[in-house]
C-alpha cells in the first residue's frame, strides 16, 4: 500500500506546473549539487538487514536551456541481517540525460548501476539502462514538494520528497525512496535486492 500511494503522488506531481529543489531549473553552465544522508532498510530475497545510514550524492549541470546531465550516488550499506552477523555494502549509482518537458517536468533516459557485496562475497554488478520521469509542485511559499519515477528491466525506484529553501543558492530536502532491483547474480545465483528508507540533505546552486 505505502508503495501504490507513493507512485499515485508521484504521478499527481506530474499534472501541476512550478519547478523547484532538488530538480533545478535546466539552464546552460547552471549546476545543481545534492548531499545528504539515507536512514534505509535493505532486504534481499525477503530477509531483512538492520537499518543503517549512508550518504547521498548528485550533481546535475544543464548543457543547455532543455538538456542536462546528471550523476548520481546512493551508498546503500546495512546493518546485520536480522537473527544473523552478515552485512550488505551495496551502492547504486545513475549516469542520466535530462530534457526539460515543462517547466515544471523532466524525462530523463541513463544507465543504473548497483555493485558491492553481502556478508565477504561480491554480487555481480549489473548495468541497467533506465528511463524516468521528475515533476515537482510548490505546497505554500516556502515549501515545494517533488516527486519521481524510475523503471527499467528488472528495476523500479520512486522517490517523493518535500524542499524549503535556505537561501536563494540553496534548499533543504527531506525525503522517501524506494528502490527494487531484482534478477542480481550472487554466488552462482540469483537474488532479490530492495531498499527503502528516508533521507536528509541540500541542494547547492551554482
Amino acid at each position: 500500500m505505502k508503495k501504490i500511494c507513493l507512485l499515485t503522488m508521484c504521478l499527481a506531481l506530474m499534472t501541476v506546473t512550478a519547478f523547484a529543489a532538488p530538480q533545478t531549473d535546466i539552464q546552460q553552465g547552471k549546476t545543481a549539487v545534492d548531499l545528504g544522508v539515507f536512514n534505509s532498510k535493505t532486504a534481499v530475497n525477503g530477509d531483512d538487514f538492520d537499518t543503517n545510514t549512508k550518504l547521498d550524492a548528485g550533481i546535475t549541470t544543464g548543457l543547455s536551456d532543455k538538456y542536462a546531465i546528471q550523476y548520481k550516488y546512493h551508498a546503500l550499506g546495512s546493518g546485520n541481517i536480522d537473527n544473523g552477523n552478515i552485512k550488505s555494502d551495496i551502492n547504486t549509482q545513475e549516469f542520466n540525460v535530462l530534457y526539460k518537458l515543462t517547466p515544471t517536468t523532466d524525462a530523463f533516459v541513463g544507465l543504473h548501476r548497483i555493485d558491492g557485496s553481502i556478508g565477504s562475497r561480491d554480487i555481480d554488478a549489473k548495468n541497467k539502462v533506465q528511463v524516468g520521469i521528475t515533476s515537482t509542485v510548490p505546497l505554500s511559499s516556502a515549501v515545494s514538494a517533488w516527486g519521481t519515477v524510475a523503471a527499467g528491466s528488472d528495476l523500479v525506484t520512486l522517490e517523493a520528497g518535500l524542499s524549503h529553501p535556505l537561501s536563494r543558492s540553496a534548499d533543504l530536502n527531506v525525503y522517501y525512496r524506494y528502490t527494487k532491483d531484482d534478477d542480481l547474480g550472487y554466488t552462482g545465483s540469483k537474488i532479490d535486492f530492495e531498499n527503502n528508507g528516508f533521507g536528509l540533505g541540500v541542494t547547492m546552486k551554482f
